[in-house]
């Protein structure tokens, strides 16, 4: 509190003399020397407000960093994805289409080589509009993007289904391979949740609920890595990730799908029969087969050694 003496006034007159005494003062200074005075001062001036205006002060909208030097994104995710794929997995890597595609497409799979039974002989069937039979395992890499832990409390899957695909089948048979998978999620279902995977050797296992046993807490810079696996026996379904979070204490939701479009998987079309012991290729319209199949079946048309090999799919059985 500021406590004003009497007779303050009085002095306001002396105070507007001590004030001319000053101007005039400065004036009787040569143009240098005023110069010299107040340029310093107007450059620093300018220079603060300049680094304000770009972010270069604390507080000018800088991107903070945590305690390890790590640079956040405010504006970003909650949650940031460093790295998704698809596995390429021998026990369900076959893949089918809902059109036809004719020989000369897949001479030109063909021309990759060792490349074809891989990730990147998957992606080049994705660009034709293949989908996974059956089942289909991403892996995401995933790290907080906040200065407080990052809680995942629930993963969903978000699905449209339809009838199966029944263009093209570019069938591999399964192989005993394990999955590496612990979070799966039936498609089949209405609304699909995270279950545990349970492998059994015929094939993995869904069962229970996934969450009420786990937590993730995201810290930021340090990643977690989730192997998610999709299945269904009925429909083709396009689907994607909702993962949901808890972020400074409040409810959130992130969707996650596969580089800005869905993940897709479909069931197959053809059927096993027990007294046949072989299964009915015949509900697609074009069907190529791994060279391992190609030399057990007479019903293979062209035979493509390290390539997709094109088979009758009304006679063909395996």
């Amino acid at each position: 509190m500021t406590v004003k003496k009497k007779g303050a006034p009085a002095r306001k007159a002396d105070a507007g003399r001590a004030s001319d005494k000053q101007k005039s003062w400065f004036k009787s200074l040569s143009a240098w020397t005023k110069t010299a005075l107040i340029g310093p001062i107007a450059v620093t001036v300018l220079g603060a407000a300049i680094l304000k205006v770009v972010g270069l002060t604390d507080g000018g909208g800088s991107t903070p960093a945590t305690s390890t030097g790590l640079k956040l994104e405010p504006k970003a995710p909650a949650m940031m994805i460093n790295r998704i794929g698809i596995e390429h997995l021998e026990s369900a890597a076959s893949m089918a289409t809902g059109t036809v595609i004719n020989a000369a497409v897949v001479d030109r799979l063909n021309a990759a080589g060792t490349n074809v039974y891989s990730e990147a002989g998957d992606e080049r069937l994705r660009a034709l509009g293949a989908a996974n039979v059956n089942v289909e395992t991403a892996t995401l890499a995933v790290t907080g993007n906040r200065k407080n832990l990052v809680r995942i409390t629930d993963i969903r899957a978000l699905a449209q289904c339809e009838a199966r695909l029944t263009g093209t089948l570019f069938f591999s048979p399964t192989a005993g391979e394990s999955h590496s998978a612990k979070i799966g999620f039936d498609l089949d279902k209405p609304n699909p949740v995270a279950q545990n995977v349970v492998d059994k050797g015929a094939g993995p296992e869904f069962v229970g609920n996934y969450f009420p046993d786990h937590e993730y807490d995201l810290a930021p810079g340090e990643p977690t890595t989730f192997v998610l696996t999709a299945r269904t026996t009925k429909y083709h379904c396009r689907y994607r990730y909702q993962f949901e979070l808890l972020v400074d204490g409040k409810p959130a939701t992130q969707i996650v799908d596969y580089h800005g479009r869905p993940f897709e998987v479909t069931a197959q079309a053809y059927t096993y029969s027990t007294a046949q012991h072989d299964s009915d290729f015949s509900a697609y319209q074009a069907l190529y087969v791994t060279p391992f199949v190609a030399d057990l079946s007479p019903a293979v048309t062209t035979v493509h050694e390290g390539g997709w090999s094109s088979a009758d799919p009304a006679h063909f059985t395996f």
